[in-house]
C-alpha cells in the first residue's frame, strides 16, 4: 500500500501549543497535525500525508483552493494552490506533517457509510481521491529519444523472475503492529540521493534473423536465447523499465539527469557483480540532491548499499541478511549505509517506540554534507534474517519532510523519483 492514501481516523485529545489560542496539536500514526482547538473529537476524519495530491473535484467541493474562483462557493477561500498538494507547515515551532478533513467532506461525492477506522484507500467507489504528487521534471535523453511503446514489457528483455524493482518503503509508524519483541531488526541511516540497482542475471538474447533461422535447423547446436547479462536501473522508474542492459539495449525514455548516473555506477562497479547478484543502493552527490553530498567532493559520487539479493537460474531469489551484506561489501570494497542498531526489537522497545526512535535518531543535521544545516533524512528499520522477503520501513525527520514538501510547491526541477 502506498503511503499517499486517505486513512480513516479518530483524533485523540488535542494538546495545547504554547502561545497559540486557536490551534492545538494531535499526534496520529506518528504524524504531528495542527488542528483547530474546536475540532470535534467525536467525528471521524480522513488523514492525508504531506506530499499527497488531492483530486480537484474534492478540493472544489470543499472550497479548499486559495483561488476562490476554483471553489464551488466562489465567496470562500482555502489554502491549497492549484497543484492541490498537502504541504507541511511550521506554526509556533511545531511542524505539521499531515492534513485532516472530516469524513463528511467526501459524502457529497461518494457514499462513505461502509468506511471504518483504519481503512486506507486511494480510490473509493470508482472515484480517485488522492495519489502521490509527481513533480514535472526537466528531461535529458540517454537512449534513442523515442518513447517506449506501451506494449513493450520488461519480460521482453529479462528472463521472468530474475529481476525486481525496489518497492516504495512504507511508513514505520503505520506498521508498528508488524513488529514483535523477538524479531531481529536493523536500524539504518536513510540517505537522500537516487536509488540504483545493478544486476548480473539471466537476460534474453536478441538474435539476428539468421540466428533465429539457424536455431530451427534440427541436430545443429543452437545460438543461446538466454544468457547471463548485466543491467542497471533506478529503483522505482515510472516506465517500469530498466535504464540499460549489456546486450546493447538502452531505455529510450528521457531522464532527469544530464549524466546517466546509473550507467556510470555500473561501469565503476560491474566487477563486484557475481552471477545472480543484484545490488540495491543509494547514489549520492551534490548534483544528485543539492547539498546532500555526504562528504564526496564535487565531481564524484558515493554508492551506498542497503540490499543485496541472489537469484538462481530457476528464478529463486534469496535476500541477504544484513551481516551477509556487510561481508559482501567488505569483499569488494563497497560502501554500505550506516548501521545504528542491530539486534532484538524488544531490546529497544520503550512504552513509546516512536518517541524513543525520534529522540535518539532524528532531529539531526547532515554534518557530512557540504551544507551542514541541511536536515538528515531519517532512518530505515528493516527485518533481518528473512531470506524470502525484504521488509523495511522508514521514519523521516519532520524538518526534512518540511523541506521536501516546500520543494514540491516551488518551481524548482527535482529528482525523477523519490
Amino acid at each position: 500500500m502506498s503511503n499517499y492514501v486517505a486513512t480513516v481516523v479518530k483524533i485523540p485529545m488535542i494538546q495545547p501549543i504554547e502561545g497559540a489560542d486557536k490551534i492545538g496539536l494531535v499526534q496520529i500514526l506518528g504524524e504531528n497535525i495542527i488542528v483547530s482547538k474546536d475540532s470535534d473529537l467525536s467525528a471521524t476524519y480522513l488523514l492525508f500525508l504531506s506530499g499527497t495530491q488531492l483530486a480537484p473535484e474534492y478540493l472544489k467541493a470543499n472550497n479548499l483552493y486559495q483561488k476562490s474562483e476554483n471553489n464551488a462557493d466562489v465567496t470562500k477561500k482555502g489554502y491549497f494552490s492549484d497543484k492541490g498538494v498537502v504541504s507541511s507547515v511550521k506554526l509556533k515551532g511545531i511542524i505539521s506533517t499531515a492534513f485532516l478533513m472530516p469524513i463528511s467532506s467526501l459524502e457529497s461525492i461518494v457514499n462513505t457509510s461502509k468506511l471504518k477506522i483504519g481503512d486506507e484507500f486511494e480510490e473509493i467507489a470508482g472515484f480517485k481521491l488522492c495519489w502521490k504528487y509527481e513533480k514535472p521534471v526537466k528531461l535529458h535523453v540517454h537512449g534513442t529519444g523515442n518513447p517506449v511503446k506501451k506494449e513493450f514489457k520488461l519480460s521482453d528483455l529479462i528472463v521472468k523472475g530474475q529481476f525486481k524493482f525496489h518497492d516504495e518503503t512504507e511508513s514505520f509508524a503505520r506498521n508498528l503492529h508488524k513488529f514483535k519483541e523477538n524479531d531481529i531488526v536493523v536500524i539504518l541511516r536513510k540517505k537522500h540521493g537516487s536509488s540504483c540497482i545493478l544486476s548480473h542475471v539471466l537476460v534474453n538474447n536478441k538474435l539476428s534473423w539468421f540466428q533465429k533461422k539457424w536455431n530451427k535447423i534440427p541436430f545443429l547446436p543452437s545460438f543461446k536465447t538466454v544468457d547471463y547479462g548485466y543491467l542497471w536501473s533506478s529503483g522505482k522508474p515510472k516506465s517500469r523499465l530498466v535504464k540499460g542492459i549489456s546486450t546493447g539495449w538502452m531505455n529510450p525514455n528521457e531522464s532527469y539527469y544530464s549524466q546517466n548516473i546509473w550507467k556510470t555506477a555500473f561501469d565503476d562497479y560491474k566487477h563486484t557483480l557475481e552471477k545472480g547478484i543484484s545490488i540495491y543502493s543509494e547514489l549520492v552527490a551534490s548534483n544528485i540532491q543539492k547539498g546532500y553530498n555526504y562528504g564526496h567532493p564535487e565531481g564524484t559520487y558515493g554508492m551506498y548499499v542497503y540490499r543485496i539479493t541472489k537469484t538462481d537460474e530457476f528464478s529463486n531469489t534469496v535476500e541477504f541478511s544484513w551481516q551477509q551484506i556487510k561481508d559482501y561489501c567488505k569483499k569488494y570494497n563497497l560502501l554500505h549505509v550506516e548501521e545504528y542498531y542491530h539486534g532484538r526489537y524488544g531490546d529497544i522497545t520503550s512504552s513509546n517506540i516512536l518517541k524513543y526512535l525520534t529522540d535518539k535518531y532524528l532531529g539531526k543535521k547532515c554534518l557530512d554534507c557540504i551544507n551542514k544545516n541541511l536536515p538528515d533524512e531519517g532512518i530505515v528499520i528493516r527485518f533481518d534474517g528473512n531470506l524470502n522477503a525484504f521488509n523495511a520501513f522508514k521514519l523521516k525527520d519532520k524538518n526534512f519532510i518540511l523541506k521536501e514538501t516546500q520543494q514540491l510547491e516551488d518551481d524548482t526541477i527535482v529528482n525523477e523519483e523519490s
